[in-house]
């Protein structure tokens, strides 16, 4: 009788913990999630607008003419340009900056940064022209690489790419992936060979 008692009692319990989940999943959650535009501050939008320009002025991007934040679509705008008007390549190149810009950022004023960004094949779709594509210039994809090694001493940046542009590579630690046991190094785990 005593355990049949307690078997009642935690059913009841049971049912009320329910029935109370059930009630917070029904709630309006409007005010539950979180609206990242609401909480970007201006001083944030000015940082990133500045280092935009710079940088893509740094990396040789082609006619930059104005370059802004905007906020609607929580993304850059380059002349006018959404990123999304760009092509494939472009995008990944962009992506490229993003990421390293919001690092940068994270580095000087967040409360954590995370130390290291990873890239794989930045401008490798920079490289194949698709229909009705520009081909990014070569300059661009040196820029890019040395945008990247300007910032090596504030996080460690690792890039994985099939070609890398011909520029300077002093105090760069480069690794090639040679498929060969005689130059440079197999693969990615050591001593393993197919």
């Amino acid at each position: 009788m005593k355990i049949s008692a307690e078997i009642t009692a935690l059913n009841n319990q049971s049912i009320r913990m329910t029935t109370k989940v059930a009630e917070i999943a029904n709630e309006d959650d409007s005010s539950l999630l979180f609206k990242a535009k609401e909480h970007l501050p201006q001083e944030m939008i000015d940082w990133i607008n500045t280092w935009w320009k710079q940088s893509l002025q740094h990396c040789g991007f082609d006619n930059v003419q104005s370059v802004f934040f905007d906020k609607r679509i929580m993304d850059i705008v380059i002349n006018g340009q959404n990123k999304f008007d760009f092509g494939k390549g472009y995008r990944a190149y962009l992506n490229t900056l993003n990421a390293l810009g919001v690092l940068l950022y994270l580095k000087e004023y967040g409360k954590y940064s995370p130390p290291m960004l990873i890239l794989d094949s930045p401008i490798l779709s920079l490289k194949e022209r698709e229909q009705n594509e520009e081909l990014v210039s070569s300059p661009m994809r040196a820029g890019l690489f040395n945008e990247l090694k300007s910032n090596q001493d504030q996080l460690q940046i690792i890039v994985v790419e099939n070609e890398i542009p011909p520029i300077d590579y002093t105090n760069v630690n480069i690794i090639e992936f040679t498929k060969s046991k005689d130059y440079g190094r197999y693969g990615f785990l050591m001593d393993i060979v197919n």
